[in-house]
């Protein structure tokens, strides 16, 4: 384990190696388009000289660090169209957190967790992005623990669907708010509806945002419910910035 030592100590460090190849052509065919990209991962056995862990695994356990070294995989693949303000991708890609809050790709790793789903744009309303999505596999973006050249598909190949409304008819403000709903998920028997909401107000000199919902499973008696805020301003070229976070102590 890497516990004790100063930062930087190599028994405190992890370390990996990435190169990402990405082709993409918005219309190969009548309006389709596609993409693609395949990452390689490799920790150069740094973790045997520099480091003594990997940030990103390709197989193996932590366990067993000659097993998780080095490995490539197809991390995207999707096929887009679009007609009139209407634009559908499907295939493996990544989620962005802003329209996808309980399933987006996170970027603090070496490589983006990525997506199996389909994904619909609707920009027919002012000033408004209407999207829904249905998810049904994905590999996970963790430190050391995860293979990312595992995609398992999600609730039992059912999948998720989300939908997202997102607003910025006023200046400054963009209010989003996210449904999500999982037929016989994690038992097999009862499903899963999750609700958030966003109000983020940015003028420039300051910002504040605010944020909260609830996810209900019916196997359990309470429901899990959460709240955040925060404000920040830039003054003297320092940012500063105070928040406020609440979970309560749901069953799920």
């Amino acid at each position: 384990e890497n516990t004790g030592g100063d930062l930087f100590d190599q028994e405190t460090s992890a370390a990996d190696f990435g190169v990402q190849l990405r082709a993409v052509n918005n219309d190969v065919f009548a309006g389709i388009g596609a993409g693609f990209a395949v990452n390689g991962l490799s920790t150069l056995n740094l973790e045997n000289s520099v480091v003594s862990g990997v940030m990103q695994a390709t197989g193996g356990h932590e366990d067993d660090l000659d097993g998780m070294t080095d490995g490539g995989w197809i991390s995207e693949a999707y096929l887009t169209y679009g007609f009139g303000n209407t634009s559908i991708k499907a295939g493996r890609q990544t989620l962005p957190k802003a329209l996808s809050p309980f399933a987006f790709s996170e970027s603090w790793n070496v490589f983006e967790n990525t997506f199996d789903a389909v994904l619909v744009v609707n920009t027919d309303i002012s000033n408004t992005a209407v999207v829904g999505a249905w998810v049904g596999g994905n590999n996970v973006n963790s430190m050391m623990l995860s293979n990312l050249t595992d995609f398992n598909s999600l609730n039992n190949d059912d999948g998720v669907y989300m939908l997202t409304v997102q607003n910025k008819s006023i200046s400054d403000l963009t209010l989003t708010g996210t449904y999500y709903y999982g037929a016989d998920f994690a038992d097999g028997q009862n499903s899963i509806d999750i609700l958030w909401g966003d109000a983020q107000y940015n003028a420039g000199s300051f910002n504040l945002g605010v944020q909260g919902g609830t996810v209900m499973h019916d196997a359990f008696e309470d429901d899990i419910t959460s709240f955040g805020a925060k404000i920040g301003t830039t003054f003297a070229g320092i940012n500063a910035e105070l928040g406020y976070s609440n979970v309560n102590d749901g069953g799920l």
